[in-house]
């Protein structure tokens, strides 16, 4: 493949000073900067660009290869071009999956690591299997758990099931089999050997599991596991040995992702959780169904792969699913809260009702009351959703893309502060950005995912979502009115979908019917420190509080120096919370903004720009609950799917915004000391892992993803 960015061209870029802030530098250092092996330290914002836009360009050039298509290197050389200038200015940017992972082995070894997230109807039991491994490669997922689903499964019988695990297997025998490989004497690597899960049958009615030490071997397990309850096959098994023995201990590199082994122990307290649900039931219920996925991404979160992001979707009237956090926490005499660790799993979904028709003031209502005092449940318009895409299943966890089943998503994002020239938008300068982001969008479409039922769906259904961030800050520094963000907005959505239609013609691929979304914009809008895609700044200064590791080098650099304030996680001593203070642009920010504005402003976009969803955290103050409901019942055909938190003046420890004065921002900004690099590069030289992000932005809407 040909490389696109130059070294005369790079050179431009090199040494030019990249435009971001205190947190943008902080964020993209702990989040998107890879550590380069050759070099012993992480990227430069100039590395990660190329290293982006060479990927994202070549998508296009392997997909006219392949389809034995004229390909013109000088028309990619400028586009790979504009697209690196356009991304080193903070003015439009890849999915942040995109940003991380692009460019590397990992991609080219699991595609679907690219995603950030997607969707499946529930409905078999390769739907399990289908989750845990998109959950181990990164991708938050959207899950129907409806009645209707749900009875598709087969029967299930009881099993007894038997967990072992021999730990001198890896200690000794794997490695004289290891030496023996090495001095000729076995043909093929036995660390290559036990990456795959075998079943050998130890009785007429007994069935050991050896668990492979890969991602593939970890599915596999679960596969076999349903199969020997489910199928006919297996009708004489009463019994299953689970043998971790394969399994590399806690603490062992994981090479392809980065990070450390957890062990065995998270994946045996999965199977024991799912066996305990499917003992004395011939049927999984839609509560079954909710225990075994939440399971499922407890055990990943415990894996130390990543965050885990769920929306579970149920019907209106599915109170087992609806209540299903209610009862996980209590509080002892003391004041203390205590999880019930029975369903403690439960915490790793979010929520939500899935409307067919429209309900009642009453349930619309009771829906809000208990957003106000639960966080939940959250609800989606599916009428409405069909009405924008015929075959619509289910969405993404944030909500803001419309999916069939088994579809993945990555969307691109557009800064508009950055088309900001004296006090106006440059429309003519983001009408041409915005052509390149539909560009972006639609190359990420040309992968072909490992999962070939997914690789069929999203062929036939090409899904993009072209969004933008930075919204209200240029309606603030503009002085613009909301009229005229309407109009500008839907002339917007013609030109995305014009280059749509055009671009794909050029590729020789259907176009996607819907192209247009605003996406919670939670971790991107960091870089250029800019309002999160449709939503107001926190205050016009404030503390942003961010979360790293204590084992993370960057974070041993701040520590040296003390360049931030720096507190303990509570509750979590390994996880550290920093201190960056933020300046917002100046006008209208979350505090002056009434719910019933935040609401017409969710159907401005709705109307004039957004064919998926418009993701949006409605802020409601104590009094204006009622007025809310009100509106979204008189509103509910314009509605795909709204999150609502509580708005209080009050405050608690560490949380993620805090408002403060203009004097103490500039005193915070004073103390601030630069990170030392030259010191960040020594703690890194001997032995490099990646890091797990902690941050909870899912209050806010967002997928905690990179």
């Amino acid at each position: 493949m040909n490389n696109f960015i130059s070294d005369s061209f790079l050179s431009l870029y090199k040494g030019k000073e990249d435009l971001m802030g205190v947190l943008g530098k902080f964020v993209y250092l702990r989040t998107y900067s890879r550590y380069l092996n050759d070099l012993k330290r992480r990227e430069l914002w100039y590395e990660t660009c190329k290293r982006v836009v060479e990927y994202n360009v070549g998508l296009e050039e392997r997909f006219l290869l392949k389809h034995n298509k004229t390909i013109s290197f000088n028309e990619l050389k400028e586009e790979a071009e504009f697209f690196y200038d356009n991304l080193f200015n903070l003015k439009t940017f890849p999915s942040g999956r995109t940003l991380y992972m692009g460019g590397t082995e990992i991609v080219d070894k699991y595609p679907l690591s690219n995603y950030n997230c997607g969707f499946m109807s529930l409905n078999s039991f390769e739907s399990f299997e289908d989750l845990f491994y998109l959950l181990m490669v990164g991708c938050g997922i959207g899950l129907r758990i409806t009645k209707e689903e749900v009875n598709k499964l087969p029967n299930i019988k009881e099993v007894e099931v038997e967990h072992i695990h021999n730990p001198n297997f890896r200690k000794k025998e794997l490695k004289e089999r290891y030496l023996n490989f090495l001095n000729g004497k076995n043909e093929r690597n036995p660390y290559d050997e036990i990456e795959n899960t075998v079943i050998d049958i130890i009785d007429i009615d007994t069935i050991e599991l050896k668990v492979g030490d890969s991602k593939e071997g970890w599915v596999d397990a679960l596969r076999y596991y349903f199969k020997i309850i489910s199928e006919d096959t297996y009708k004489d098994i009463r019994k299953i040995i689970i043998n971790y023995s394969y399994v590399r201990d806690a603490g062992e590199p994981l090479k392809r992702f980065g990070g450390r082994a957890s062990g065995h122990e998270s994946l045996l307290v999965m199977f024991k959780k799912i066996n305990n649900i499917t003992l004395g039931i011939k049927k999984l219920s839609t509560i079954n169904c909710l225990d075994i996925a939440t399971i499922i991404s407890e055990n990943v979160v415990c894996g130390g792969v990543r965050r885990s992001s769920l929306i579970i979707l149920c019907d209106p009237d599915d109170i087992d699913l609806i209540n299903a956090k209610k009862d996980i926490y209590s509080i002892d005499k003391n004041g203390n809260f205590l999880i019930d660790e029975s369903v403690g799993h439960r915490r790793m979904s979010n929520n939500s009702i899935l409307f067919q028709s429209k309900p009642s003031i009453n349930k619309i209502k009771e829906v809000m009351e208990s957003i106000k005092n639960n966080g939940e449940p959250g609800f989606l318009n599916g009428e409405n959703a069909l009405k924008r895409k015929s075959d619509f299943e289910g969405c993404n966890p944030c909500g803001e893309i419309l999916l069939k089943s088994k579809s993945c998503c990555n969307l691109t994002t557009t800064n508009l502060v950055n088309f900001i020239s004296n006090d106006k938008l440059d429309i003519d300068a983001l009408k041409s950005v915005l052509r390149l982001s539909v560009r972006i969008a639609l190359r990420m479409t040309l992968i072909d995912a490992e999962l070939k039922e997914w690789d069929k769906v999203m062929k036939s259904d090409r899904v993009i979502g072209v969004s933008l961030t930075g919204i209200m800050d240029m309606f603030n520094l503009t002085n613009m009115t909301y009229r005229e963000l309407g109009e500008i907005l839907n002339t917007l959505r013609a030109v995305v979908h014009d280059e749509g239609e055009r671009y794909s013609k050029v590729l020789g691929i259907e176009a996607p019917n819907l192209m247009t979304t605003i996406k919670p914009e939670g971790s991107i809008s960091t870089l250029p420190e800019v309002s999160s895609g449709i939503h107001f700044s926190h205050a016009p200064f404030f503390i942003r509080r961010v979360r790293i590791s204590s084992s993370d080098p960057l974070y041993k650099a701040i520590e040296k120096d003390n360049s931030f304030p720096i507190f303990d996680e509570i509750g979590s001593p390994n996880i550290k919370v920093i201190e960056i203070p933020v300046k917002s642009y100046a006008g209208k920010t979350k505090y002056n903004v009434s719910a019933l504005e935040q609401l017409e402003l969710y159907k401005l976009t709705m109307e004039n720009w957004t064919d998926h969803n418009t993701s949006i955290t409605v802020h409601v103050r104590e009094e204006e609950w009622d007025s809310v409901s009100k509106w979204v019942y008189e509103n509910f055909n314009s509605i795909v799917g709204i999150t609502f938190l509580p708005l209080t003046e009050e405050t608690y420890p560490l949380m993620p915004f805090e408002k403060i004065s203009e004097e103490e921002y500039y005193r915070r900004l004073k103390d601030i000391k630069p990170i030392n690099k030259d010191y960040l590069r020594l703690l890194e030289s001997d032995s490099f892992e990646e890091q797990e992000i902690y941050e909870n932005t899912c209050t806010s809407g967002a997928c905690p993803i990179r």
